[in-house]
């Protein structure tokens, strides 16, 4: 039970729109550096947003001197990072191709939905030994996440301070 003694801002950040992770987590850590200001906030990302929010904040503590790391990740239905690239594969699932084949399915979603799978192809975990992060990690599965399942998910108890 995570309990601020201050004050919590929430902050929504979207990953969505790239192509290249690298690229993506640059300008999003950019983006959340801009929010400078020192108030108490927990992370949350759900699935991929779980790994962005992880990214920028391991590329916050590895080189960046800021009053806004958060007090807490909070991370649902989404693999450990050092998983992530060979379990986060929803292309690869059958129900991948009729779900962009539906009517209902616009073009620009389905270009939306190219660039997301080329973004999260690109992802390559770097941190080998090195994967910790200085906040607690708190992670959340659900019953039947095909993506993510509970041992994947349970994985990110390794990543937070002892």
């Amino acid at each position: 039970f995570l309990e601020p003694e201050e004050k919590v801002d929430l902050w929504v950040v979207c990953w969505q729109g790239w192509t290249e992770f690298d690229a993506m987590i640059e300008q999003v850590t950019r983006r959340v550096l801009s929010f400078a200001d020192g108030v108490n906030t927990v992370w949350f990302g759900q699935g991929v947003g779980a790994l962005v929010a992880y990214e920028v904040l391991k590329r916050i503590e590895i080189g960046v001197q800021t009053p806004n790391v958060p007090i807490a990740l909070v991370v649902a239905d989404c693999p450990a990072p050092h998983d992530f690239a060979r379990l986060y594969r929803p292309w690869s699932l059958p129900s991948w191709p009729p779900l962009l084949a539906r009517g209902d399915v616009t073009d620009g979603r389905r270009s939306r939905a190219a660039a997301d799978v080329a973004t999260m192809g690109s992802y390559v975990f770097r941190h080998e030994g090195r994967a910790g992060v200085t906040v607690p990690v708190t992670a959340l599965y659900h019953e039947g996440d095909c993506l993510a399942s509970r041992d994947a998910v349970k994985a990110w108890e390794h990543l937070t301070p002892a």
